[in-house]
């Protein structure tokens, strides 16, 4: 992963592959806590700020054998929307500057394919206000396993 170093890593590494385990998905659109994303999609789209975390969990995605796209933001996936063949999973980050992920979620719903893209947040909030019509939520701290899971893999 370019541009970290050691202590970087290890801290993500601590956030994204040691984290205790939580809820994977909460009831939301027919899905429960445990059950995994179906794996009907063509691509997976990673929308985080952190540099670290967003390069481990597209590493990790990729490993599995998930086409990634990686975002730093929300307008920043917006603009890879229309690049994405569908149907597609974004992984959303809800704290973001420039356009935070509840803002993305308003836009997305506008989007003339908004029908080819389901979401799972991404946060540490322990109550994604406003998080509206997402398929599920992977709690931060998350950990490899939760998000193979994810993918309906065993870790």
């Amino acid at each position: 992963m370019s541009g970290c170093t050691d202590h970087a890593l290890s801290s993500a590494a601590d956030l994204v592959g040691r984290g205790p385990i939580t809820r994977l998905i909460e009831t939301r659109g027919g899905f429960t806590v445990g059950k995994p994303v179906p794996r009907r999609y063509r691509t997976i789209l990673v929308v985080e700020d952190d540099p670290d975390v967003r390069e481990i969990t597209a590493e990790v995605l990729r490993q599995e054998g998930a086409s990634v796209v990686e975002a730093v933001d929300g307008a920043d996936a917006l603009t890879k929307l229309d690049d994405l063949e569908g149907p597609s999973l974004i992984l959303l980050d809800l704290v973001m500057p420039r356009m935070d992920g509840l803002e993305f979620l308003k836009r997305l719903q506008a989007h003339p394919r908004a029908a080819d893209f389901s979401v799972v947040v991404m946060t540490g909030r322990s109550d994604p206000t406003g998080a509206q019509g997402v398929l599920g939520e992977l709690k931060k701290p998350f950990n490899i396993g939760q998000l193979v899971a994810l993918l309906g893999k065993p870790a």
